[in-house]
């Protein structure tokens, strides 16, 4: 089975605060985009997993690896299986690739194994996989809070192009919020911003990330 695990963008993204659980609380607008990486799926006598990326690696770490793991568990099931990952969203880009492969996979194991699950078991084990999971699991634009849990879908006024530059040298989301200083962020108004895009209204100055 295959699926497409389209990327996203932070129109803005506010973080306001640090949880006792080392977790940030934020408030974001993203948007998914027409640019995705393609993972394909099949039942097989043993696990193989292969990429059109020698760097890439199929471990404990990989986001794929942890949702089949998480699922197999929860559902009881014990097949083996055939994994592929075209890869073209490059990673440490803030653009969502390995969240979104992780959605493509619980998306496919749905179909696979006619699993009904409510949008709390969705949410739920999409965040122990990661917090930017859940909104690429619903794939639409959308105001996203508390540590990924909270997602408000929205309909654009409009359509935009997006043009997506990435030097070779990359951010690790993860690293990222380990220095960002809680004193010195700004906070931007995801409320005007919201509304601008509902509106179709000019976003000129309204977009920002602080993290």
């Amino acid at each position: 089975m295959k699926d497409r695990a389209y990327a996203k963008i932070n129109l803005s993204l506010d973080v306001f605060n640090i949880r006792e659980d080392g977790y940030h609380d934020i408030n974001s607008i993203m948007l998914p985009i027409n640019f995705y990486d393609e993972l394909i799926i099949d039942k097989s006598d043993h696990n193989s997993y292969n990429c059109n990326k020698s760097f890439l690696k199929f471990d404990e770490r990989n986001s794929v690896v942890k949702m089949i793991e998480l699922l197999k568990d929860k559902y009881n099931i014990h097949d083996y299986y055939n994994v592929y990952l075209d890869k073209l969203v490059p990673i440490k880009a803030g653009l969502g690739g390995g969240t979104a492969d992780a959605a493509a996979a619980l998306r496919i194991f749905q179909r696979m194994y006619k699993l009904r699950m409510s949008n709390e078991e969705i949410i739920d084990i999409c965040l122990k996989v990661g917090a930017d999971v859940p909104f690429n699991y619903y794939n639409v634009p959308a105001i996203v809070s508390g540590i990924g849990d909270e997602i408000k879908p929205f309909k654009l006024k409009n359509d935009y192009y997006v043009l997506l530059v990435k030097p070779k040298s990359g951010v690790s989301t993860k690293k990222a919020y380990e220095l960002l200083d809680m004193d010195k962020c700004d906070h931007p108004d995801i409320v005007r911003l919201h509304n601008a895009l509902v509106n179709g209204d000019s976003i000129k100055g309204l977009l920002g990330n602080y993290l």
